[in-house]
């Protein structure tokens, strides 16, 4: 503390500036740290969306493979055997992409979740693949191994939508897993009607009918549990996807291969398979397109808090250079003051006739200016009265020096002038007068 009061005023004005500066760097590094922070979060929403396209990827190649292979199990035909084999290239295919694009050092940690492992998933894969063409499973039980997997990753959408930083995004998540469950709702259709088809000619078990009708009803089940749940603008394109041809076309196939008569005459398998994939691919695209303007946000949002962020630092540096610069000139010119009158002081004290004051541009340092043009002023008066002085005192001697010339010579009528001295000096000439007026009348005879 005693330190801080030997300071100079231009140390006391930078510890003050410096002090600002402390906290404005403060707030600034809270402020940058906390848009560091959302951006953060925002980036890790973003790879959770990203995460669920690739999910959705993944099992929308994943529903037709399940389709294909349980009708190949059903009624093992060499056409539909070279269209599981080119799907499963296209399923293994958007597994690596999967892959490659998520990388386990990429992805946010997800407390809870059960992220999908895609390597894991490959593997699981070629073991189902192997057992089918070995035909140690059914075509029943296989479309079940592949039902269990897809809902496993749609699951992992949903989770990774829990474990979103962003209700948006959170809520946009379970929509998506909705609409996952709902394509793979109709997938499921799509693959026991592929299942009808395939053994079209032998006697057809009521069960399977019975397990479509089940899964339509679940199909719009699913469909209207997105509806909960997604925004406005998603359900309006859930409705023009519904009123949609492909979807209308598929219904039609769809009550054709319920019908008694039309699971054997109306509907062929190609038919089917085609109105089906029209209208899981329409479906598809509805989720892409989800998937789409969540990601289009997010990145919005993204660049603006980066735009914000160069904003805020090129805002601050500005801030910095102006203050800063305003300080130091502030600080310079009252240094300048300063050291201009600790000089005139210092001139002051040999020549105040030569010394000139300098007002100064602080009205609180120019007012010691004008106490110093004063100070000059009295020493300037009393100079010159010092000067006066010492003339009239050497007037006087002079004078004093005359009038004792005159007196060893016998003059003593002589006399010094009491004008134009002062007080001193008169009192000194009247009492040399007086003693000449005495000597003098000594020196005349006395009347007798």
């Amino acid at each position: 503390m005693d330190r801080l009061k030997t300071l100079t005023v231009s140390q006391s004005m930078a510890v003050i500036f410096f002090a600002g500066l402390s906290v404005a760097i403060l707030f600034a590094a809270a402020s940058l740290i906390g848009d560091l922070s959302e951006r953060r979060k925002l980036a890790q929403d973003r790879l959770i969306v990203a995460e669920a396209r690739e999910i959705g990827a993944v099992v929308h190649e994943m529903q037709r493979e399940r389709g294909l292979t349980a009708a190949w199990l059903a009624a093992p035909l060499d056409g539909l055997r070279e269209e599981v084999t080119a799907q499963r290239m296209r399923t293994d295919e958007m597994v690596t992409r999967a892959r490659l694009l998520l990388r386990e050092d990429r992805r946010p940690g997800q407390a809870g979740a059960s992220a999908p492992d895609f390597p894991a998933l490959a593997a699981w894969l070629e073991q189902a693949r192997a057992r089918a063409d070995a035909g140690r499973v059914g075509s029943r039980a296989y479309r079940d191994l592949m039902t269990r997997e897809t809902a496993r990753l749609i699951g992992a959408v949903a989770d990774g939508g829990t474990a979103a930083h962003s209700g948006r995004v959170a809520t946009m998540s379970h929509a998506l897993a909705s609409l996952m469950a709902a394509k793979d709702a109709i997938g499921l259709e799509r693959t026991i009607g592929l299942v009808l088809h395939a053994a079209r000619g032998t006697p057809q078990p009521g069960e399977d009918r019975a397990a479509l009708t089940a899964q339509a009803l679940v199909t719009r089940t699913r469909l209207q549990a997105f509806r909960l749940v997604a925004d406005d603008e998603s359900r309006g394109f859930l409705d023009l996807w519904e009123r949609s041809s492909a979807v209308r076309r598929f219904e039609a196939a769809r009550a054709d291969l319920l019908s008694e008569e039309g699971s054997a005459r109306d509907v062929v398998p190609a038919d089917w398979l085609e109105r089906a994939d029209a209208a899981i691919g329409a479906l598809r695209a509805v989720e892409t397109g989800e998937t789409a303007r969540l990601v289009e946000r997010l990145d919005g949002e993204l660049a603006a808090i980066r735009a914000g962020i160069f904003r805020d630092i090129a805002l601050f540096c500005a801030l910095l250079l102006l203050f800063g610069g305003i300080a130091h000139v502030t600080r310079r010119r009252v240094d300048s003051s300063i050291r201009n009158l600790i000089g005139t002081v210092c001139r002051l004290t040999t020549d105040a006739s030569t010394t000139r004051i300098r007002p100064c541009p602080q009205r609180d340092l120019n007012q010691i200016s004008d106490a110093l043009d004063i100070l000059r002023a009295v020493q300037i008066e009393r100079h010159r009265s010092q000067l006066a002085t010492e003339a009239l005192r050497s007037s006087v001697d002079a004078e004093l020096d005359r009038l004792f010339a005159a007196i060893e010579q016998g003059a003593t009528h002589g006399r010094m002038t009491v004008l134009g001295l002062d007080a001193h000096g008169a009192t000194l000439a009247r009492g040399v007068n007086r003693l000449l007026d005495r000597i003098e009348r000594d020196r005349t005879p006395k009347a007798s």
